[in-house]
């Protein structure tokens, strides 16, 4: 797995004080090796885990995130309103039951008067760790996306990430706008 580091701010690179380091992890699936490091980012959580994703039913996640939740790591969910069905396998319900904090989003879409349509899927993949970790691309949180499809994701690694708190920023409006289990 190829890690990549550079200074999150360059400019700081001539003071005197310590400067972060950013570190990009690319990760491309299938592949068991990217399957768990995006495991490890769940177990390395110590605060906050939040996941913004379409679909979740993938157990080995669902279970990482319970365990996480119950060791005092403040998790929440957000995804489609359309994949709730435990019978195809959807982890939403009973990440529910198991206390972590779930939402749900879609809707019909409907026409701004702009050409764009207000959004219909809540079709993010990104999740936010401790709020120094960001992990987003193309992955859903699916056996099949995992153990199959080609896929990639990036994890963005560092302490002082703008696009850290650009993606934070987003899950707080979706949060807000989403519907509680």
């Amino acid at each position: 797995m190829r890690h990549f580091k550079a200074v999150a701010d360059p400019s700081a690179a001539s003071s005197q004080a310590a400067v972060p380091t950013l570190t990009l992890t690319p990760l491309f699936f299938p592949s068991k090796e990217s399957f768990l490091r995006i495991l490890r980012v769940f177990r390395d959580a110590e605060a906050t885990i939040d996941v913004a994703v379409y679909n979740l039913t993938e157990n080995a996640v669902r279970d990482e995130l319970a365990k996480a939740h119950r060791y005092g790591v403040r998790v929440r969910v957000i995804t489609d309103q359309d994949n709730l069905d435990e019978g195809r396998g959807a982890d939403g319900k009973y990440l529910a039951r198991q206390g972590v904090q779930v939402r749900v989003l879609g809707e019909k879409p409907t026409d701004r008067g702009d050409g764009f349509a207000r959004y219909k899927l809540m079709h993010n993949k990104f999740i936010i760790a401790d709020r120094s970790t960001l992990v987003t691309g193309s992955l859903n949180l699916t056996r099949s996306a995992t153990r199959s499809n080609n896929e990639n994701m990036l994890i963005v690694e560092g302490a002082t990430l703008s696009a850290v708190k650009a993606y934070e920023e987003h899950f707080e409006m979706l949060w807000r706008k989403a519907k509680a289990l």
